[in-house]
């Protein structure tokens, strides 16, 4: 589990007890009581990823390394819940408290050309920051205002193949959506999926489409 951090335990093991009590497994087996119930945390993306993503940015401005700045532990939360007794395990919880600051330029900027309605194609406009080279998985999502998860898109489109036959001059490449519905006049956005990351890169401001 490389990269991986996890907390001081402070708790007793958390398996095997017998059903409905505080007793270590007493069957025939006798299990040997252990820490099977582990919560351990990882920042995503790592140095690497996002050192393989933008050419011209250094660990060091990254500085994902540092990722106490960015997620913490709370003192003592790390626990288990002995007094839980529905299970032969004790369920374990913890609570971290999540800095949240650009640690570089935005890598991705998306927006949206013209007017938009419902039935019809939607164009919009990516511009990329230097070095910054879309992926063939890479992809860009409708979705309503509040985004609520990444896969609540109401269309996607794959961007364009990088090349000379698509319009991809000074880091500004053109997306057409093929045509799609809404059901109501609503407010939207377009959203960068990076396959590499794994997450949203860039989130255009919120635009009308109508019926």
């Amino acid at each position: 589990m490389t990269d991986f951090t996890e907390g001081e335990i402070t708790f007793p093991p958390t398996y095997k007890f017998d059903f409905g009590t505080d007793r270590y497994d007493t069957s025939e087996k006798q299990r040997k009581p252990a820490w099977t119930d582990r919560i351990l945390y990882r920042i995503n993306p790592d140095v690497e990823a996002l050192a393989g993503l933008v050419s011209n940015v250094s660990l060091d401005q990254c500085d994902y390394k540092r990722s106490y700045e960015y997620i913490k532990q709370v003192q003592g939360s790390y626990r288990s819940h002995m007094e839980l007794k529905s299970s032969d395990h004790k369920p374990v919880t913890s609570q971290y408290k999540i800095k949240i600051r650009n640690a570089i330029k935005q890598l991705v900027e998306i927006k949206v050309v013209g007017p938009w309605q419902s039935k019809l194609e939607g164009e919009v406009s990516v511009v990329y920051s230097n070095g910054m080279v879309p992926d063939s998985y890479d992809y860009l999502a409708l979705y309503e205002e509040n985004i609520s998860d990444f896969r609540s898109y109401k269309t996607w489109v794959y961007l364009p193949t990088v090349g000379d036959e698509y319009r991809i001059k000074n880091s500004i490449q053109t997306c057409r959506f093929p045509s799609f519905e809404v059901e109501k006049n609503g407010r939207f956005r377009v959203a960068y999926y990076s396959s590499r990351m794994s997450c949203l890169l860039g989130l255009s401001e919120p635009f009308e489409i109508k019926i």
